[in-house]
Order: structure tokens, then C-alpha cells, then sequence
């Protein structure tokens, strides 16, 4: 999970984000923490693609207390076609 979207969460809704549970499989623990797990999945140069041409686009209109600005603006376009109840 990009580091903005975990901030977003634990920040934006605390109620949710107080409640992560970090568990240890070398010590054998389970803890509530607000500390984001991290692990890199990708190379410096793939992360930086995917922040460039995804996240910081989509980011800055995802859910958050105040609204969803990426909902909002993906019901402004027409519905081209439904199948089996879908669009």
C-alpha cells in the first residue's frame, strides 16, 4: 500500500486506522500499532513509474471524511452499456 494511502487512512479515519494489528512470527506477538507495515515490492525506477502515471493522480481523489472526489467524478460520465446487471 503506497505510503499516501496508508496516511490517508490511518489519519482520515482514525477509527480504522487505530486498529491495525502487527503480528511477529519470530517472537510469536500480536500488537495494535499505527506503524505501517513495510516491505518493497518494486525497484526505484518501477515505483517511481507508478507514482507518476497512477498514484499521484488517483491519490489526491480517493475516499476521505470530506468526500470522494474520484466517485463524484466517475458518475459524471454516461453509462455506455450494462450486462447481467452490470455497467
Amino acid at each position: 500500500m503506497p505510503k499516501a494511502v496508508y496516511r490517508s487512512i490511518s489519519k482520515g479515519f482514525p477509527e480504522h486506522g487505530e486498529k491495525t494489528i502487527r503480528i511477529t512470527g519470530s517472537d510469536k506477538s500480536a500488537a495494535y500499532t499505527d506503524k505501517q507495515a513495510k516491505k518493497h515490492l518494486l525497484c526505484e525506477n518501477c515505483e517511481l513509474k507508478f507514482s507518476k502515471n497512477g498514484e499521484d493522480k488517483v491519490i489526491p481523489l480517493m475516499a476521505r471524511p470530506n468526500g470522494f472526489k474520484l466517485a463524484t467524478q466517475i458518475n459524471k460520465f454516461k453509462k455506455l452499456s450494462h450486462v447481467k446487471g452490470e455497467t
